[in-house]
């Protein structure tokens, strides 16, 4: 066994055009469900974000969104690095996917999980004063709203998330994982 540290996997995807376009004195939203997400999690968006000062960047894995307000942005699958780089908070499922490139680029993750794995990498960010859990069935849309406020605020936990940027980047685990197998041939 080796600790080789994150894997951050990324769709074969450009960048969507509208990514250029976004107001960087905005604060900016990714939201990410993955292809786990429900019908809910669009509609409690929209109604928390909608028509606000933030823009929201959404992609949603082929899941249907629906009609989205002006002020959100939207794609099928984009490469999830270029979309943290631009981003103020990340909210997602807690996916180890997600997580990892919100962390790559120090963005606090606000996680709203739906299976156990998810839940527990929510504790562990959670723990790690990275970023903080609500439950999508208690969720309410002004909750979701105030804790992205709250988190994207925080500056103990964007310091955080700025200690941990510096550790992902650093750990490189595709060098280090084919060091370890070229050893092995």
């Amino acid at each position: 066994f080796h600790h080789i540290g994150p894997l951050i996997w990324e769709p074969s995807e450009t960048p969507p055009d509208w990514l250029d376009r976004l107001d960087s004195e905005r604060p900016t939203v990714y939201f990410s469900m993955g292809s786990t997400g429900l019908r809910h999690y669009y509609d409690l968006l929209k109604e928390a974000f909608g028509g606000t000062r933030f823009q929201v960047m959404v992609t949603t894995g082929g899941l249907e969104a629906g009609e989205l307000p002006a002020n959100f942005f939207v794609a099928r699958m984009a490469p999830g690095l270029a979309l943290t780089e631009r981003s103020d908070i990340v909210i997602c499922h807690g996916g180890n996917g997600t997580i990892y490139q919100a962390l790559y680029h120090g963005v606090p993750i606000l996680g709203m999980p739906t299976f156990h794995d998810q839940d527990f990498n929510m504790q562990r960010v959670e723990d790690l004063g990275l970023g903080r859990t609500l439950y999508p069935r208690k969720a309410t849309a002004r909750m979701l709203r105030d804790c992205a406020e709250g988190l994207a605020a925080d500056e103990s936990v964007r310091a955080s998330c700025r200690s941990m940027m510096k550790k992902v980047r650093q750990a490189d685990a595709p060098a280090k994982a084919l060091s370890l197998l070229e050893s092995l041939v």
